[in-house]
């Protein structure tokens, strides 16, 4: 499969050239999903000359996306946003001075409405 990732980059970068365009080497980057098989081993390829990265996992348009195909990663990265923000608020919100009740009705709305946007875009 990779080797067909390769091939399309070459046929792009050809493609591309009487049109003045050209492939930025350095910022291109190919992800074999589905394929686990030598895409660990492999940390880059080989494309006219230039070193292209093999990653195993990048984001794109702010959702992580893994070579497995697993929607489970981007879901445990989306769980320690949250976890990171209940934690500002436990430092922020909690241990201030404002009364218990206040306190718990605004960590509540802020959880449940963040919650609530991360499960929205997961579907």
């Amino acid at each position: 499969m990779l080797s067909v990732l390769v091939l399309a980059l070459e046929v792009m970068d050809r493609e591309a050239h009487p049109l003045g365009l050209t492939i930025n080497w350095a910022k291109t980057k190919i992800q074999n999903i589905g394929d686990l098989d030598g895409v660990h081993r492999m940390h880059y390829a080989t494309v006219q000359g230039n070193q292209v990265e093999v990653v195993e996992s990048f984001t794109y348009l702010g959702s992580l996306i893994h070579c497995s195909g697993s929607s489970e990663p981007e879901i445990k990265r989306r769980a320690n946003v949250v976890r990171e923000a209940m934690s500002m608020l436990d430092q922020n919100i909690w241990r201030s001075c404002i009364t218990l009740e206040t306190s718990c009705a605004f960590t509540t709305r802020v959880f449940s409405r963040y919650s609530y946007m991360e499960l929205r875009h997961c579907r």
